[in-house]
């Protein structure tokens, strides 16, 4: 839908993707519903959309329509533990874009991974520059943190 197309375009690397692509990602959204002080987590790496209620994480309070874990796409080493925890204040359902989800749709859409040589798609082009360029800040900021 729209909405979710909108809410998905809110990760900068995303932003500038294809109406097709948006299109099939927004309908790989998985719903999950927490109760209040529940974890919200799921096993998989993924993009969290908050779709209703309030979450705490990092040490701010999140509202419908922000989102976390845009870092979904770099390995589990490279991503900061604080960003996968968060607690629901309230009743909460939240959309997530698992990251496998969207290397499928990457692949069904362009018909190729997005490491794979020879990749010239548009979409998978900004997704790989978006990994790259969150890889080397990561790594900079935990050469700076050390």
């Amino acid at each position: 839908s729209a909405t979710t197309q909108k809410l998905i375009k809110q990760v900068w690397y995303l932003r500038d993707c294809s109406v097709e692509f948006h299109d099939r990602l927004s309908r790989e959204l998985v719903p999950k519903l927490f109760a209040a002080q529940e974890h919200v987590r799921v096993p998989e790496q993924g993009l969290y959309i908050i779709d209703r209620g309030l979450v705490a994480r990092g040490g701010k309070v999140l509202v419908p329509g922000q989102i976390w874990g845009e870092d979904m796409l770099l390995s589990p080493v490279m991503q900061d533990e604080y960003r996968t925890n968060a607690i629901a204040l309230t009743f909460v359902e939240v959309l997530i874009l698992y990251k496998t989800s969207v290397y499928e749709v990457v692949d069904r859409v362009h018909g190729r991974p997005i490491g794979e040589v020879g990749t010239h798609s548009t979409d998978a082009q900004k997704i790989r520059k978006g990994v790259v360029t969150m890889a080397v800040c990561t790594s900079i900021a935990q050469l700076y943190e050390a």
